[in-house]
């Protein structure tokens, strides 16, 4: 017996409905755990964990380096190593610096040492906010050594090469010029 077009339309039209209705009631699910108490808990715990963690991987690092470094507001850790008078990066400036970048355990990630010096311009170009904020601390001339907690330099995700994510990262940095 066949199914009048009618019928089939009926049918498609329910089917489309109640799949409509479980995804609708599926993403309600997905909201309500998100809103969960309990959830938001152990993801602030499980955050509070994490910071305190690397907190003691960088300290370890500046006592096993015999460092003396300052921290600004954010966390950025500096010392500058070779001080000059020159000309301070701002907002907008155009920079160009040699860098060296590698984790807490010392593998080396980066170096423009190899690849030539590397220009971009202060709190613009797409360089990690840690760095764009340690060059506003130096003098052009200068030589620093920044460590960028992992929330000023890649972040959760690392940077899907040699950076892997939730990595703190030390640069030593020579700014060549500011323009």
């Amino acid at each position: 017996m066949q199914m009048s077009f009618l019928n089939r339309n009926i049918i498609y039209l329910a089917t489309l409905l109640i799949t409509l209705i479980s995804c609708k009631n599926e993403v309600q699910t997905n909201v309500a755990l998100l809103n969960d108490s309990k959830l938001k808990d152990t993801l602030e715990d499980a955050n509070k964990t994490f910071i305190n963690t690397e907190k003691q991987r960088i300290t370890s690092y500046i006592t096993h380096h015999n460092l003396t470094m300052q921290a600004t507001g954010t966390g950025l850790l500096y010392t500058i190593t070779n001080a000059s008078t020159g000309t301070m990066p701002v907002s907008d400036s155009r920079v160009t610096v040699h860098y060296t970048s590698s984790l807490l355990d010392g593998t080396l990630c980066y170096t423009t040492r190899q690849t030539g010096a590397e220009t971009f311009r202060v709190d613009h170009d797409d360089v990690e906010s840690g760095l764009h904020q340690g060059i506003k601390l130096m003098h052009q001339g200068e030589k620093a050594k920044f460590i960028l907690p992992a929330h000023l330099a890649h972040g959760l995700l690392g940077d899907l090469d040699k950076i892997p994510p939730r990595s703190a990262v030390v640069y030593d940095v020579e700014l060549i010029s500011v323009k």
